[in-house]
């Protein structure tokens, strides 16, 4: 059974499954964001555009682990822009979108239960995370800050289990599997971390992403 999953995952079709189910989920925004009486489809092709912005950045690799995980110029903070943007819900769906995405373009597939952690799961966290952080801030570039350290920390957590629990074979002898997990996944979570933070670190860029934020909200 699995094996068949697996097989279906990586085929052309499979694939397609994926994007429709993303597709759904851009859909499902929409019906949220419907709720409150600001919504426009303004707002969703700001999310579209997010969302693309990290796909397109996802393909340029400065590193690219072998089971999966690569360190980009910043791909998982266009992510997290729509739950700093219009709130963790959205955050949510947008982070389960772009994992969808991201499985439909390159899938890593061992287990079923293996790819809604690494994807749905984890990118989801990247998502929720931030936005509700940056509820609690009154610093738009502190609650960034912390907002992407939880979102990373959040995937970070989902994609060290599912390398315990599905990875654990290629531990190194001697090793615990969550040890081997959490320094794998750490590497490139923590590099790509340490990037977003540097961007942060720049007054001139933060004041860009609030400016697109309200015109978004507007």
């Amino acid at each position: 059974m699995v094996e068949m999953f697996n097989e279906f995952g990586k085929s052309t079709a499979g694939r397609l499954v994926f994007a429709a189910i993303a597709l759904l989920c851009m859909f499902a925004m929409a019906g949220l964001m419907s709720r409150n009486k600001k919504f426009s489809t303004k707002q969703l092709t700001y999310i579209a555009v997010s969302l693309a912005l990290s796909t397109a950045l996802s393909f340029i690799t400065l590193f690219k682990m072998p089971m999966g995980g690569s360190v980009t110029p910043g791909s998982m903070f266009f992510v997290m822009l729509p739950s700093f943007w219009f709130g963790p819900g959205i955050g949510l769906l947008a982070g389960i979108t772009h994992g969808l995405i991201q499985l439909a373009i390159e899938p890593q597939i061992y287990h079923p239960i293996q790819v809604l952690l690494d994807y749905q799961i984890a990118f989801g966290m990247l998502g929720l995370l931030p936005g509700l952080i940056m509820k609690v801030s009154r610093k738009p570039m502190i609650g960034m800050v912390l907002g992407a350290i939880g979102g990373v920390f959040g995937r970070f957590v989902m994609s060290t289990i599912s390398g315990v629990v599905f990875f654990a074979e290629f531990a190194p002898e001697g090793m615990h599997p969550l040890a081997y997990s959490a320094g794998y996944n750490g590497g490139y979570n923590g590099v790509e971390l340490i990037i977003i933070i540097l961007f942060l670190c720049v007054p001139v860029f933060v004041q860009a992403v609030e400016l697109v934020g309200k015109r978004a909200r507007a």
